[in-house]
């Protein structure tokens, strides 16, 4: 007997939801993902991480600008034009750096450009301290020990790259520090070099939760993506399980009254006929009673399979299991003559997969086709598949009724077959 071997399935995206699940089940954030989620989450961030160093760079040129206020009241009018100058010269710098970040692409790039905005920010922010006097200059230290902490914890920096800006930000200040005046807060024994690391280590601490929960924010994003994808499939193969028998994976009975509806309506507007085959198996319940349901259901993937193979697959003909041992064959323009080699093609098809019949020894499977065709323009009163469907019915009793294993047309549910015949078409003297 023919059996059909029907392959395994597996769920798409199992193991990745599963290793979702399993870090959104831990209490810590994870600061580094496997190498094939890490790749996907940078890919996902890349544009969000450049808006991120536009928003930061343009907020830092912008707090700048503010800034020029505050140089105007705090600097003794000696020194005003050169923190004047410094200050212009840094809004100049971060302009050009904005500037460059919306024509630079590449990742290092990026990074460079990042660097050396963030970098000249916190140097040219603190050089007014080693001109000032006290306590001026030691405000101005402060104040850009503030930044070097936002510009740590906010910039969208990697983990290395950040500790990185923390180390070198500590360093400048720390070089500025030293040039600076020595009263006020290095009066009071409190070194900047290690107040600006201390603030540093604290920006690295804000950094690390703020990537924690973007990293977060990743895996539900894809936790969210992954069950719109399983719904999907689901849906599919509900759609798919609501339109396909079980049995043979042929279309069901819905979609081959659905699918006769269409190919009617088609050959009404171009004004084309429209054919319909039945095609019932010979001696089916001898065939079960013998040898049993679950080879009689063999049985009938095996026809089923026969009859798909010799289906017109130019015409989109359609071919659906219509109830027990029986099919349909919709036949897309198709008339008299087409309809007919077609239904004759598909009774051929089950004969040359000879399978043999258990219920009557010696012999094969075969079926018995009853064929109809229609003019779809010439039939405008609505009822026109209704009468293909009689028609064709009408025409399989006939071939069952003359011996089976044959081809019977009916050119209407009311007119007189045309032939029946077995064998070779050119004895069936049909003209189209």
């Amino acid at each position: 007997m023919h059996r059909l071997e029907r392959p395994e399935t597996r769920e798409p995206g199992a193991v990745l939801r599963s290793e979702v699940e399993r870090m959104l089940a831990s209490a810590r954030s994870p600061r580094r993902f496997a190498p094939a989620m890490e790749r996907r989450y940078r890919d996902s961030n890349s544009r969000s991480r450049l808006r991120g160093f536009h928003q930061s760079i343009a907020t830092l040129a912008g707090a700048n600008v503010m800034a020029l206020l505050v140089d105007v009241l705090v600097t003794p009018p000696t020194l005003l034009a050169w923190s004047l100058g410094s200050r212009l010269g840094l809004i100049v710098l971060l302009a050009g750096a904005i500037g460059l970040l919306a024509v630079v692409r590449s990742r290092t790039g990026i990074l460079a450009i990042g660097f050396c905005a963030c970098l000249g920010n916190i140097l040219l922010a603190a050089l007014p301290a080693t001109w000032l006097l006290q306590p001026y200059a030691d405000r101005y230290l402060i104040t850009v020990i503030l930044i070097l902490l936002i510009t740590v914890a906010l910039v969208p920096w990697r983990r290395l790259e950040a500790w990185t800006m923390a180390g070198l930000g500590s360093l400048v200040l720390g070089a500025v520090a030293a040039n600076a005046p020595t009263a006020g807060i290095q009066a009071q024994n409190l070194d900047i070099g290690l107040l600006a690391a201390l603030m540093a280590l604290v920006g690295i601490t804000i950094h690390d939760h703020l990537e924690g929960w973007r990293r977060r924010s990743f895996l539900l994003r894809t936790l969210s993506t992954l069950t719109v994808e399983e719904l999907e499939v689901a849906n599919e193969r509900l759609h798919r399980l609501s339109s396909t028998d079980a049995l043979t994976g042929l279309p069901n009975r819905r979609v081959f009254d659905d699918s006769l509806a269409n190919a009617w309506d088609k050959a009404c507007a171009e004004h084309a006929w429209i054919g319909l085959a039945m095609v019932d198996v010979d001696h089916f319940k001898s065939y079960n009673d013998t040898a049993g349901h679950s080879f009689g259901d063999d049985c009938l993937r095996v026809v089923a399979q026969a009859l798909a193979g010799a289906a017109r697959l130019a015409r989109n003909d359609v071919v659906a299991r219509y109830g027990g041992e029986e099919f349909g064959v919709i036949l897309h323009d198709a008339g008299p003559l087409d309809a007919t080699t077609a239904a004759e093609r598909l009774r051929q098809a089950v004969i040359d997969m000879a399978l043999p019949h258990p219920g009557r020894p010696g012999t094969i499977v075969t079926v018995s086709v009853g064929v109809a065709a229609l003019d779809a323009a010439a039939t405008a009163d609505g009822t026109g598949p209704l009468q293909l469907v009689a028609a064709a019915d009408k025409a399989l009793y006939r071939a069952k009724g003359r011996g089976r294993n044959c081809v019977v047309f009916q050119g209407g549910p009311d007119a007189p077959p045309l032939f029946t015949g077995r064998g070779s078409l050119a004895t069936f003297g049909i003209v189209d």
